[in-house]
């Protein structure tokens, strides 16, 4: 039950970390903008890796982005046996939003579940890098929590917001199943990706 008036609800990640968090819960924690749960935001180019095994990231908030994870850096953000659900954000990315540099986010025996987004990417929102999904359940998530009408990618949305920007999402023994959006109720892709 933690709260940031602006990134990082809680935990909020600035120098490149070697972190590695093996059991546990980041829950019912807000922030004002971006990351209710977690919020990365690197770009020194050292490259450490991220890891979460066997926890849950659930019940977060963000104002903005990233209900569950901000994701804005050059570091490898790893997830095994988790669970990133029943969060919520404002903008993109109800549970995960990558943003910026071509790292990779990869969701090892993990559910990407229940996650709800005002615009668009209700599981998870990419807009630069690398998502690896492998024994991954990806069910359940909204995009266009607000009604809005212009939720796109229930489950992902996977759009570049820059020109030159390399995108790519690879699933390998994914469930996708009930996810809902305005277009593309499991995934969206859009802008050459």
């Amino acid at each position: 039950h933690n709260r940031a008036a602006e990134d990082g609800g809680g935990i909020y990640l600035i120098a490149d970390p070697l972190l590695t968090c093996r059991g546990g819960s980041i829950r019912a924690c807000s922030a004002g903008q971006d990351g209710g749960g977690v919020y990365a935001r690197f770009i020194s180019g050292l490259h450490p890796r991220v890891l979460f095994d066997a926890a849950a990231i659930e019940d977060n908030e963000a104002g903005r982005d990233g209900g569950g994870i901000y994701w804005y850096a050059a570091t490898p953000l790893t997830l095994s046996n988790s669970v990133v659900g029943y969060n919520m954000a404002g903008g993109n990315g109800g549970g995960i939003r990558k943003f910026g540099f071509s790292s990779t986010i990869e969701l090892y025996r993990t559910a990407l579940v229940h996650n709800y987004t005002g615009n668009d990417g209700g599981g998870a929102y990419l807009a630069s890098g690398l998502l690896r999904l492998t024994d991954a359940d990806l069910s359940y998530n909204l995009a266009d929590n607000d009604t809005s009408s212009d939720g796109n990618g229930g489950g992902l949305a996977v759009q570049t917001v820059a020109a030159a920007a390399i995108i790519r999402a690879v699933a390998t023994n994914v469930m996708i199943r009930s996810n809902t959006a305005v277009h593309g109720g499991a995934l969206y892709g859009d802008h050459g990706t």
